[in-house]
């Protein structure tokens, strides 16, 4: 009885260790969802997922993550598709987990980035209830 119970103790260790192992490889997927449009689907539950656009001169990306490294994990995807520099990205809101890869926007002026006021969030919200 005792060794049954050793034993199934460390079946449970091994299956969160692996979990945990399996989970440090999972990798960003992306996603054309339409003509130029791409969802990018983050590997880390804390970031937001992104959408980008391809267009003719250039790239809009929406939403470009919580940090630096998962914003240079977004831009490794977008550049396996397009070497088109990125001119436009508009941050859905103020929250962290969406805006704060700075590699995205640190070359772009600064009214090439938008990203959604408190207040109007608040304002529209209002109009939900």
């Amino acid at each position: 009885m005792r060794l049954a119970h050793l034993i199934s103790c460390r079946t449970i260790l091994l299956m969160f260790v692996l979990a945990a192992v399996i989970r440090g490889h999972a990798v960003p997927v992306v996603k054309q969802i339409g003509p130029g449009l791409y969802a990018y689907i983050s590997d880390n539950d804390s970031s937001a997922n992104s959408t980008f656009l391809i267009g003719g001169k250039g790239i809009l990306v929406v939403d470009t993550g919580l940090n630096d490294e998962e914003g240079g994990k977004l831009l490794r995807a977008i550049r396996n598709i397009s070497a088109l520099p990125v001119q436009y990205i508009v941050n859905t809101h103020y929250h962290p987990d969406h805006r704060e890869a700075m590699p995205l926007s640190a070359r772009l002026p600064s009214s090439s980035v938008q990203t959604g006021h408190a207040s109007a969030l608040h304002n529209s919200s209002a109009h939900c209830r």
